[in-house]
């Protein structure tokens, strides 16, 4: 089984599906679900992660119908203001309606307290007795931040998004910042997604520079505890698809072909429910 583990689906603003941005990401064309079904269905994608995209704020109503349209092809990721007064029953209603994740985005908002606050907490707390699994979002100097919340939430499990996004471009964030990521590893509950591999690569396909940091993440979380994904279509090319799928064959030459098998879908499948 293949999963892509990073999907967003959108439809352009409208009085059903109204945009209220949550950062300054805003698309001039959509992508349905339709669409998304449409490539993974060419390239071979069995199963796939949706992601609830910021221009619909914490309106998840999109992804929700998308699931029903779907129900059979898809793990569904929110996104919630955590310092919202009803943000509890918010993932209630979520988790009774099939979510099984909850982003929380401090690169997109660093003004907001997502961990760490006795409100911010709230969704920590309530995630442990949901099963829900919480998705960060983060740049490397933020991965210490939320490690706190992390370790004293030992119940949640708790998956980064794009290798915490390197900024290979920058020492610091190359060498010292990437290695908070890999000291996260020490948390059994902690995986990693090796996506949007070829956005924060600095060099054409198949981006090298980016594949050591691939091969870094393996060394430290294993099989069993990272997977893989594209950001489709935010910072991958639909019809480079193919392309995406191999990177981690060449970022990981001398694992076994079933390690490799567990990232591209296996990971994914057991902790998302993806039968």
């Amino acid at each position: 089984m293949i999963v892509d583990t990073h999907l967003h689906v959108w439809r352009l603003h409208s009085v059903l599906y109204p945009w209220k941005p949550l950062a300054d990401v805003v698309p001039d064309h959509e992508w349905p679900v339709e669409s998304q079904i449409q490539v993974m269905d060419k390239y071979g994608i069995d199963k796939g992660v949706l992601v609830q995209p910021s221009m619909y704020s914490f309106d998840n109503r999109y992804i929700l119908d998308c699931d029903r349209s779907y129900p059979d092809r898809f793990a569904l990721v929110g996104l919630l203001d955590p310092q919202a007064d009803s943000v509890e029953s918010a993932m209630e209603s979520l988790a009774d309606q099939g979510v099984r994740g909850l982003r929380l985005a401090p690169m997109l908002r660093p003004d907001i307290a997502w961990c760490n606050d006795d409100r911010a907490d709230r969704v920590w707390r309530k995630a442990g007795k949901l099963s829900m699994i919480l998705t960060l979002l983060v740049k490397p100097d933020q991965v210490a931040l939320v490690s706190e919340a992390i370790e004293r939430f030992p119940e949640v499990q708790v998956v980064i998004d794009h290798l915490a996004r390197p900024d290979l471009a920058e020492e610091h964030a190359r060498t010292t910042l990437f290695k908070d990521l890999l000291a996260l590893a020490q948390f059994e509950q902690v995986y990693v997604k090796a996506s949007a591999l070829g956005y924060m690569s600095g060099e054409p396909y198949p981006h090298r520079d980016i594949l050591e940091f691939v091969r870094r993440a393996f060394d430290a979380y294993g099989p069993q505890r990272m997977m893989w994904g594209t950001d489709t279509p935010m910072s991958q090319d639909p019809n480079t698809l193919p392309d995406a799928m191999r990177l981690i064959d060449l970022a990981l030459p001398d694992a076994s072909h079933e390690d490799r098998a567990q990232i591209m879908g296996g990971t994914a499948a057991q902790l998302w429910n993806l039968a």
